[in-house]
């Protein structure tokens, strides 16, 4: 029988956060994952932006998870020795002027002054972009490989024996006085971090998870030029290099799977063809399903009867912001007993 601190179920972003959390503070883990092809964090661009540009607000916490995120990405990215965080401006392309007057009137609040640039700018990269009402950057940006970082930190765990792949079966969860069992692994808990699947867990039921079904694009656009910025109106342009470009996302609530549809890339695509006015090839097409919640919260904490269950799951689009801080957050709530934000808590259900 082998003893760890805590068996993870699933290695998405928010499970790979956990486990890079528990390692670093000289923990022990073992990390389960069924090794699906097709996941919402393979799927998922990676990209963060720490505004809301609907109402030019500062994203839920920002000033309290970029810390958070940079201290642990750095991490991992030592422990792999990978680079797949990268820091970014967004530029938001404006489609009015009241929405560039709403802009320059929030860059007065000091409390921006690290987030939004004060001068607004009326390039065209190169004839690539349709005339607009001005552009204007965002500070603080940035964008993670997901794909790259799953693939790097399982490599990782498995040089610390703490990495299965395997089908978790609840049925084989045997419920000690003070921990759990799971085949031939002794735990004092078994965190659940299974994204959308966390519907069909028996011990988490009763959790407002709204599944929500995302596609994006790979593009090819050989004449625009923006290595490190990411354009923003209606749909990001995301670059990754050798000119092609990430292109998302939608949104869909009602039909609930990972199949890519024309729909979704004829959605895509207009909105695109609105920003840009060069000619684009699509690459690929791919579909994922976010776990979404009904207050777009995060849910984290132990099961109320069972203090040996916790999960750590809801991280929606914003997984590679959110998952950093709240990953330590549900560490330091399990070892340490630290209260774990009041929004975020699983007792708010």
């Amino acid at each position: 029988m082998k003893k760890v601190d805590a068996i993870i179920v699933g290695q998405g972003i928010s499970g790979s956060l956990l486990s890079a959390e528990l390692l670093k503070n000289g923990k022990t883990c073992l990390v389960i994952d069924e090794e699906k092809k097709v996941t919402s964090s393979k799927v998922s661009a990676g990209l963060y932006n720490p505004i809301v540009f609907k109402r030019v607000v500062k994203s839920w916490l920002i000033d309290e998870l970029l810390p958070v995120l940079k201290e642990s990405y750095q991490y991992m990215e030592a422990c792999c020795n990978q680079t797949f965080h990268t820091n970014r401006q967004i530029v938001k392309v404006f489609i009015s002027d009241d929405e560039k007057e709403q802009w320059l009137k929030k860059t007065q609040d000091e409390n921006y002054n690290n987030y939004l640039g004060k001068e607004i700018s009326y390039q065209d990269f190169d004839a690539c972009i349709k005339p607009h009402h001005g552009l204007a950057f965002v500070n603080e940006a940035g964008n993670v490989d997901v794909k790259l970082m799953l693939e790097a930190w399982s490599n990782y765990l498995k040089t610390k024996q703490s990495y299965l792949a395997s089908q978790f079966l609840y049925n084989d969860l045997e419920l000690l006085p003070n921990g759990v069992k799971w085949k031939d692994y002794e735990a004092d808990y078994v965190i659940f971090c299974e994204g959308y699947n966390a519907i069909k867990n028996p011990f988490f039921s009763n959790l407002p998870f709204v599944p929500a079904k995302g596609e994006v694009l790979t593009v090819k656009i050989n004449r625009l030029q923006t290595a490190q910025n990411v354009l923003n109106k209606g749909v990001f342009v995301l670059p990754i290099g050798q000119h092609l470009f990430r292109v998302g996302a939608t949104y869909v609530w009602d039909k609930i799977d990972e199949e890519t549809t024309p729909k979704g890339a004829e959605e895509l695509t207009h909105k695109l063809e609105k920003l840009i006015q060069t000619d684009y090839s699509v690459v690929l097409q791919e579909a994922g399903i976010r776990p979404s919640t009904k207050d777009r919260r995060p849910i984290l904490g132990k099961h109320a009867e069972l203090p040996q269950l916790a999960i750590l799951n809801g991280m929606g689009t914003k997984a590679v912001l959110l998952a950093p801080f709240f990953a330590k957050q549900l560490f330091e709530h399990l070892f340490f007993g630290k209260n774990i934000h009041p929004e975020a808590s699983i007792n708010r259900i």
